[in-house]
């Protein structure tokens, strides 16, 4: 049993045994997001890991009719008093 995006669920091939069903309760937007340290700005690695993740982005907003994905909105940061 997992939640995920269901547009990720419906990728699973037919006789696979998934079945996609809704939440009994809401939930909010998903925001997809990669975060890294700027200290990896120039790790080859780290620069084919957010090429990859940006092309996977413009797929997904393609499909849904957009030219682009969607900017996360800033995080509000909580601090412990």
């Amino acid at each position: 049993m997992g939640v995920l995006p269901e547009r990720a669920a419906r990728l699973a091939p037919s006789g696979s045994g998934t079945t996609v069903v809704d939440l009994p309760f809401g939930m909010g937007p998903l925001v997809e997001s990669l975060l890294r340290h700027p200290l990896h700005e120039r790790d080859p690695a780290h620069i084919w890991l957010r090429k990859i993740a940006a092309e996977a982005g413009h797929l997904v907003a393609a499909s849904h009719g957009r030219d682009r994905p969607p900017r996360p909105q800033p995080q509000k940061e909580c601090r412990k008093s």
